[in-house]
């Protein structure tokens, strides 16, 4: 039952000589499955090498510009001791990881509260910059805990409530919105009552290019 394995995302490296890749491999007995992240050379002079440690998911690699730094997305605990925000508690959103191909263990370089959707490095060596989705913040989730046994009533507002794979589309669920990353600092470039998805770096690094229903509903 193990051996039901397929490769997902791939990315090759700015530098040549290597192809990151994950594999999603099931386990029908437990029906669950785990992705990993593996790497291997393109001239099939060594065996792939995983990356990630069993147990620990990983997906969309994606090499730095200068191709020392193998990134992916994960759910990892990230201790408060090495959040710059601090904080009491562990940060277990999706975040954005990095393996340094010189040696050591994986490091976040994200640390948003609500997690990220997805991320892309800009092209230009000289500012690498993070392209990063990240949905707004619920504000009622502190109430929420406190109050799970007096749900509030969900109010819509619009004509397309609902959508494949995202549920109800009530005002509390928040809007996707893009962000970039440099040195540490977040800044939010797009805003609005409205998403944002596929966003992309132009070639010389200095726009952004995104699609998005502007439309009421």
């Amino acid at each position: 039952p193990q051996a039901l394995r397929s490769i997902g995302s791939v990315a090759l490296s700015p530098c040549e000589g290597w192809v990151a890749y994950t594999v999603t491999q099931k386990d029908l007995e437990k029906d669950s499955s785990e992705t990993s992240l593996w790497m291997v050379a393109t001239d099939g002079s060594a065996d792939p090498i995983r990356m990630s440690a069993p147990g620990l998911g990983a997906g969309s690699p994606a090499f730095s510009p200068d191709g020392k730094l193998l990134c992916f997305t994960a759910s990892r605990p990230i201790p408060p001791v090495l959040n710059p925000a601090g904080g009491d508690e562990d940060l277990s959103t999706t975040q954005v990881w990095a393996h340094n191909l010189a040696g050591g263990d994986a490091q976040p370089l994200t640390f948003v509260k609500q997690g990220i959707s997805s991320f892309s490095w800009s092209p230009d060596l000289a500012r690498p910059r993070l392209l990063l989705s990240i949905r707004d913040p619920d504000p009622d989730a502190d109430a929420e805990k406190k109050e799970r046994d007096k749900p509030k009533p969900w109010v819509m507002d619009r004509q397309q409530f609902k959508r494949d794979y995202a549920g109800y589309l009530h005002n509390r669920q928040g809007h996707t919105h893009l962000y970039v990353q440099e040195d540490g600092v977040v800044t939010q470039i797009t805003s609005g009552d409205h998403d944002e998805s596929g966003g992309a770096w132009s070639p010389c690094g200095n726009l952004v290019a995104f699609s998005s229903n502007r439309t009421a509903n």
